[in-house]
């Protein structure tokens, strides 16, 4: 049940954003009581921190096997999805607040990071440019040439750390 309610939360917050849904779409959309609902949340807001965990485990394959410019590249078009973006980057700090939302973010991406060996600041400094260029590149005219340009700057400096 839990499980159901993050999931059709997390349609409804991404198509809708945060403040347009309702609890009562909730749990029509997951075919759930309210009663389950507070059950298994504290609310809206804690749900909604349920479905930003849940949004950015899409992204748990940042630093597998992969090489760099398919790790950036995995990571633009996961980001970069409509519904993703609208929760993570559009509503979650004004909902969460920015340090919550700050301490999700960098477990997700800085953390796997510094584990594959950068140092923690660049680690930092990388997912920055990461985060700026996603979203100058959701409303960019050209946004293929935005992404095309931010991966080559992204690398440049991940490899200047690295030297």
């Amino acid at each position: 049940m839990r499980a159901r309610l993050i999931k059709e939360a997390r349609h409804l917050f991404g198509r809708q954003g945060y403040s347009a849904t309702s609890q009562a779409e909730i749990c029509a959309a997951a075919e759930v009581s309210r009663g389950a609902l507070n059950y298994h949340f504290d609310g809206k807001k804690d749900l909604f921190e349920a479905v930003v965990e849940n949004v950015l485990s899409s992204f748990r394959d940042w630093g597998d096997d992969r090489d760099l410019r398919e790790e950036l590249e995995h990571y633009f078009r996961t980001a970069l999805d409509p519904e993703i973006f609208s929760i993570t980057i559009r509503d979650a700090p004004a909902v969460l607040g920015i340090q919550t939302w700050r301490d999700i973010e960098l477990a997700h991406f800085v953390e796997p990071m510094v584990a594959r060996g950068l140092e923690p600041l660049s680690a930092r400094m990388v997912y920055g440019a990461l985060l700026e260029a996603t979203i100058a590149a959701f409303s960019a005219n050209d946004r293929e040439d935005t992404i095309s340009r931010a991966l080559l700057l992204v690398e440049r400096i991940i490899h200047a750390w690295n030297d």
